[in-house]
């Protein structure tokens, strides 16, 4: 290592160098102390990694994580070398280290609509939770929101128009924040539910939690608290499995998309992907005569190829 710079150090510096959101930045610290972690615990010098170590920490995430997180950390780690190198700091021992590739295939599976309706009918009206509850699952399925895009959401991000209700999202990996038209009724619900909130600043989180859990402050549900929600709401309707999870109800959402309109690109449109080779993969979870693979793969091949 040619600087007397601490590994903590170059890595605030690197961070600090990149145009990413907030929310970006601290999964990167996350991502690149792992890394580090990781060595101490192999009893490694830290700060003297050899290429040797990039491939044994590949096959270590392989093993440890799924392979979505596996890529994320590889990204992470292989960015931050690359700028170290750049910078004369130290050589780039990830230049030749390959990302995992992914399945052509749904970590999660799609809910099925009949399922969607008894999830929904399963959730009450009683309780502020419950209230809660049934609009996130909403949300997740009506506009294709991930747990994470759902956590981001302000106060400030609602568009209460009469003809043209929207939010505005900031979606995965963003740092900018997209409209998105939703429906009136889903508008109301979300009056209905600020209402009951004690803040209403701009700034204020949309979903919150609703007690002081061991005297901590309410506090914005993060995604994963949102996930765990979701997963528990789905439990209780009989639907929880190691294949369903709240994700399911972004996947429902595009099959049924697809199987109403035959066309891909509405639906890479819908969920904001920008390699529809990545939308592609809800073709064979659909129905629709319509969709004929072959031609929507020789079209996503003239898209990616010119």
């Amino acid at each position: 290592m040619n600087t007397p710079k601490t590994i903590r150090q170059l890595i605030d510096e690197y961070i600090d160098a990149r145009d990413i959101a907030p929310t970006s930045k601290k999964s990167y610290h996350t991502a690149l102390h792992y890394f580090f972690r990781y060595m101490v615990k192999k009893g490694r010098p830290a700060d003297k990694p050899e290429v040797g170590d990039s491939g044994r920490y590949r096959q270590h995430l392989l093993e440890t994580h799924s392979v979505y997180t596996a890529n994320m950390y590889l990204s992470a780690i292989k960015g931050l070398f690359k700028w170290l190198q750049k910078n004369d700091y130290w050589r780039n021992i990830f230049e030749e280290v390959r990302p995992v590739k992914i399945p052509d295939t749904f970590s999660k599976l799609p809910l099925t609509l009949g399922q969607v309706k008894h999830l929904f009918a399963s959730i009450g009206n009683e309780k502020f939770v419950d209230r809660r509850d049934k609009i996130i699952v909403r949300l997740m399925f009506e506009n294709g929101l991930r747990a994470v895009e759902v956590s981001r959401l302000n106060i400030g991000d609602l568009v209460f128009h009469p003809e043209a209700p929207a939010i505005m999202v900031m979606g995965k990996g963003a740092d900018f924040k997209r409209s998105m038209n939703i429906s009136v009724s889903m508008a109301e619900a979300l009056q209905a539910l600020i209402a009951e909130s004690p803040e209403t600043y701009k700034t204020e989180p949309v979903f919150r939690s609703h007690w002081k859990h061991y005297g901590e402050p309410v506090h914005r549900l993060t995604a994963n608290e949102i996930s765990q929600f979701v997963g528990s709401r789905l439990k209780r309707a009989g639907l929880k499995s190691d294949k369903i999870s709240g994700h399911s109800l972004r996947h429902a959402a595009a099959v049924a998309l697809l199987d109403q309109t035959g066309d891909i690109f509405p639906v890479q449109t819908f969920l904001r992907h920008q390699n529809p080779k990545t939308t592609s993969i809800y073709i064979k979870h659909s129905q629709k005569s319509l969709v004929d693979k072959r031609k929507l793969e020789t079209l996503l091949a003239n898209l990616t190829n010119p």
